[in-house]
């Protein structure tokens, strides 16, 4: 079996344009762990955290384990 971990390396924060940890983003509104979403806090737009990922706003790393 195959297992597959995400862990955040860090968060785009959209005023700055600096990376916070997930923690901080969570604490000013950058995501929204309710909805799933990243928000950007200047233009109010957001977007699923998929999404993020994929445009980079969240950098991840991407495990894959085998198990046996």
């Amino acid at each position: 079996m195959i297992i597959t971990t995400h862990r955040c390396e860090g968060v785009l924060d959209p005023r700055t344009e600096q990376q916070i940890s997930f923690d901080e983003a969570i604490a000013s509104g950058i995501i929204n762990q309710k909805e799933g979403t990243y928000v950007n806090t200047r233009t109010r737009e957001t977007m699923p955290i998929q999404m993020a990922m994929n445009a980079g706003k969240i950098k991840v790393i991407i495990a894959h384990y085998c198990t046996s």
